[in-house]
């Protein structure tokens, strides 16, 4: 679902941290290797992925989980875009 201007959260019930840094991966690959043309222009674009995961991280509850997320996204976006961060 939509998440912000520019965001999106994507729930995967039963996915484990490997299956989600998988997922996220094979996204923003899927997404760095697709161009647009627009005209003569050809515009390309890349995602920044941030991911968390429960049981594996201790949270109080949905809202926590989500603003890890968004941690973890901003980590990446900080770190240099185009890329997945896990937040442990």
């Amino acid at each position: 679902m939509r998440y912000g201007g520019e965001e999106f959260v994507v729930v995967l019930p039963a996915a484990s941290k490997e299956n989600l840094r998988d997922i996220g991966e094979r996204l923003r690959r899927m997404v760095e290797d697709m161009s647009l043309a627009d005209g003569d222009q050809v515009i390309r674009v890349t995602i920044s992925v941030g991911v968390t995961s429960y049981p594996e991280l201790e949270v109080t509850g949905e809202q926590d989980l989500v603003k890890r997320a968004d941690e973890a996204l901003c980590k990446a976006k900080q770190s240099g875009r185009n890329r997945i961060v896990m937040e442990a």
